[in-house]
C-alpha cells in the first residue's frame, strides 16, 4: 500500500476522473469518481519497474519473488474491478445532474471524436492494456473489450471515410490502414470472427453516423421540441403502425427519424457484444444517445419554458383577469388551451394527479409547482365552476338559556338577489326553504332574531360567509357577538343564543368561495 500510495503522489495528474470528460462535475464534488494513478497505464509501468527491481533481489521460489507475485495478483484483481466501476459511475453521469442541466456545449461537437463517451472508450482501451500483461489474473472479460476496441477504431475509421460498404471498408483499411487491419487479424481466431467485428463495425459506424446527425436537431429548439414530442408522446410508433397497416409495406416501424435508427443499431451492437460475454466498454455506448436526447429535452423544455410565459403568464386573463377561475383553469381556459396545444406529449398519468412522461430512461424536466398547478388546473375543467347553486335549508326553533327573561319570537334569514329576496322565517317550529343562489346576482345575507322588545341581527357580506358559520348546523352566540345589543340582552337576562339552521348542498358554495385558484408558478420547466 505504501508503494501504491507513493505512486499516486508522485504521478497525481495520471489519475482518470469523470471530472476531466463533464464540465458540470467539479474535481472536488463527491460524484467525481476517479481511478488513482496507481491503477492507470502510467502508474502501472512504474509498478511494473519496481516488481522487477524486487524480484532481482531474489532467486526463483524465494519469499520476495513469492510476496511479489502475491501483490502483483492483488494488484491485477484491483485493477480490473477500478474501471468497470468507472464505466458505470461515467454511465450514470446523469444522477449526479440537477434537472434540466446539460452535459456540455453541444456546439463544441462537430465529429465523433468530441463526444465524451467517445473520448472515455479511447480511454478506458488505453487504461486497460495492461491488463494483458495479468495472465491467470486477467479479467474474463478483457478479451471481449480488446475486441471492441478493434471494432470501434474501425467504425470511427469508416466513419471518417464516409465508407458506404464492407468491401469498401476492408479495401480502405488495407490501402490507408495497415495497422487498423494488422490489429484485426491480431485480434481475432479465424475469418469467421473477423467477419462479424466488421459487421458489429458496421452499426457502430452507422450508429455513429446517426448520433452526430441528431446535432442539427439539439441546435434548432423547434425541431427539438417536435422530436422530443414525438417519443415522450408515444405516439411514434401509434402512428406508424397505422401507416404501415394502411400501406401493407413490411417495414419496421421506428426508423424514419436518426434516433430511431441509431437506437436500433445500438440494440443490433448491444446484441451482439452481450452474446460474447461481459464487456465494460459496453456501458459506455448507449450514453452517446442518451447525451443526445439530454439536449433534444432541454431544448425542447426551453421551448416549453418560453411558450408558458409567452401565451399564459402574458395572457390577458393571468394579467387582468386573475379572479376568473374559468378563464384561467377551464376546459377553454388558457391553462388548459396550452396543455392541449404544447404539453399533451410531455404529460402522463400518476393516480388523480399529471407527472413528467418519460423517453427511454429521460424524464421531461417539468418543476414540481408546474405539475401541481397543471393537476389543479385539469379537476377545475372537469368540473366547472357552477353560477347558481340550489340550497335546502332546514330549521329549528331558536333556544336561549333557560334562566332568560324573554324567549326568541322568530328567526329570520334573507338573502338579497337581484330578482328576488329569499326568506326563511322560523316562529318556533320546524321549517324548511330552498335558497337559489346565484353568486354574482346575490349580496348579503341577513339573520334576524327577534324578542319581545329587541331583535338582535347578523349581516354576513356573503351567502357563503353564513353557510361556512351553520355548516355544521347550529351556531351558539353570546351577548359580545352583538355589541350594540349587549345591554338589551343583560337586561333581558339573554346569555346565550343558539340558532339552529342546517344547509344541504353547500360543499359545492364553499368549495366555489373558500377555494382559491392556483397560482401560476413563473417557471414549470427546469431549464436555465
Amino acid at each position: 500500500d505504501d508503494m501504491l500510495d507513493d505512486i499516486n503522489s508522485r504521478y497525481p495528474a495520471a489519475a482518470v476522473c469523470l471530472a476531466q470528460f463533464w464540465p458540470h462535475v467539479n474535481s472536488s464534488d463527491p460524484n467525481n469518481v476517479c481511478v488513482p494513478p496507481a491503477y492507470t497505464r502510467t502508474g502501472y509501468k512504474v509498478f511494473g519497474e519496481i516488481l522487477e527491481d524486487l524480484n532481482s533481489l531474489d532467486e526463483p521460489g524465494g519469499a520476495i519473488r513469492q510476496s511479489a507475485n502475491a501483490f502483483r495478483s492483488e494488484y491485477f484483481r484491483r485493477y480490473a474491478e477500478l474501471w468497470p466501476n468507472f464505466t458505470r459511475a461515467f454511465a450514470n453521469i446523469r444522477a449526479s445532474m440537477q434537472e434540466g442541466d446539460v452535459f456540455v456545449s453541444y456546439a463544441d461537437i462537430s465529429k465523433i471524436e468530441d463526444m465524451p463517451h467517445y473520448r472515455a472508450l479511447q480511454q478506458l482501451t488505453s487504461e486497460l492494456s495492461p491488463l494483458r500483461d495479468a495472465g491467470k489474473d486477467s479479467p474474463h472479460w478483457l478479451s471481449n473489450c480488446m475486441l471492441m476496441d478493434v471494432v470501434v477504431d474501425i467504425a470511427e475509421f469508416e466513419h471518417r471515410q464516409e465508407v458506404s460498404s464492407r468491401a469498401r471498408a476492408l479495401l480502405s483499411m488495407v490501402t490507408s490502414a495497415p495497422e487498423l487491419m494488422q490489429r484485426l487479424r491480431a485480434e481475432t481466431k479465424d475469418a469467421r470472427q473477423a467477419r462479424w467485428m466488421l459487421e458489429i463495425a458496421e452499426d457502430l459506424k452507422a450508429y455513429f453516423d446517426n448520433t452526430l446527425a441528431l446535432l442539427p436537431v439539439v441546435a434548432n429548439p423547434e425541431q427539438s421540441y417536435a422530436l422530443a414530442a414525438s417519443w415522450f408522446g408515444g405516439r411514434r410508433l401509434a402512428s406508424q403502425r397505422a401507416t404501415l397497416e394502411n400501406s401493407g409495406k413490411a417495414q419496421e416501424p421506428g426508423t424514419e427519424d436518426p434516433y430511431a435508427k441509431a437506437k436500433k443499431e445500438l440494440e443490433n451492437i448491444t446484441a451482439s457484444f452481450m452474446t460474447n460475454g461481459r464487456n465494460p466498454m459496453l456501458a459506455l455506448l448507449p450514453g452517446i444517445l442518451d447525451f443526445i436526447a439530454q439536449g433534444i429535452t432541454v431544448q425542447a423544455a426551453k421551448v416549453v419554458q418560453a411558450a408558458w410565459e409567452n401565451e399564459v403568464l402574458g395572457s390577458a386573463a393571468a394579467l387582468y383577469r386573475q379572479d376568473d377561475v374559468t378563464a384561467l383553469y377551464g376546459d377553454k381556459g388558457v391553462v388548459q388551451t396550452f396543455v392541449d396545444t404544447h404539453l399533451r406529449p410531455f404529460l402522463t398519468r400518476s393516480g388523480k394527479n399529471l407527472s413528467a412522461a418519460s423517453w427511454d430512461s429521460i424524464v421531461f424536466p417539468f418543476t414540481k409547482d408546474g405539475l401541481n398547478v397543471l393537476s389543479q388546473a385539469e379537476i377545475i375543467a372537469a368540473q366547472p365552476p357552477e353560477d347558481t347553486y340550489y340550497v335546502q335549508l332546514r330549521s329549528q326553533p331558536t333556544l336561549v338559556n333557560v334562566d332568560a327573561r324573554e324567549r326568541v319570537d322568530s328567526t329570520t334569514l334573507t338573502l338579497q338577489c337581484e330578482d328576488k329576496e329569499y326568506s326563511l322565517v322560523n316562529r318556533n317550529y320546524p321549517r324548511d326553504e330552498k335558497f337559489q343562489y346565484t353568486v354574482k346576482k346575490c349580496g348579503t345575507a341577513t339573520l334576524e332574531i327577534d324578542f319581545p322588545s329587541f331583535t338582535l341581527t347578523r349581516v354576513y357580506e356573503t351567502f357563503a360567509d353564513f353557510l361556512k358559520e351553520f355548516q355544521y348546523g347550529t351556531r351558539n352566540f353570546s351577548q359580545k357577538d352583538f355589541e350594540d345589543a349587549e345591554g338589551v340582552m343583560k337586561a333581558a337576562g339573554v346569555k346565550s343564543v343558539n340558532v339552529r339552521i342546517l344547509p344541504d348542498g353547500v360543499s359545492s358554495v364553499l368549495q366555489k368561495e373558500g377555494g382559491t385558484p392556483p397560482t401560476l408558478p413563473d417557471r414549470i420547466t427546469y431549464v436555465w
